[in-house]
């Protein structure tokens, strides 16, 4: 799980120095720079759940994720639009 909690935040970070820009431009930059990596983080979690119990925590945490694909992958399609709901 390490591994995702670092593809996580490198993606959380870099999204957090878009803050500044307008919406346009931070739309922009989400899909030059971001849409690659979450499309890795979520071709690793599928990759991963393959080879994991999927009743264990790991497995649940894992199908979660997966599950929730379509959600977690909004912040991409807008500016307007927060990675998070903290």
């Amino acid at each position: 799980m390490q591994q995702a909690y670092s593809m996580i935040t490198e993606i959380m970070h870099i999204d957090n120095t878009f803050d500044d820009l307008p919406v346009s431009d931070r739309k922009k930059q989400r899909q030059l720079v971001l849409s690659e990596k979450v499309d890795a983080y979520f071709a690793w979690a599928k990759q991963k759940y393959s080879q994991v119990t999927h009743n264990n925590t790991i497995g649940k945490a894992f199908a979660y994720s997966i599950n929730q694909e379509d959600y977690l992958r909004v912040f991409l399609s807008g500016g307007h639009v927060s990675m998070d709901n903290n």
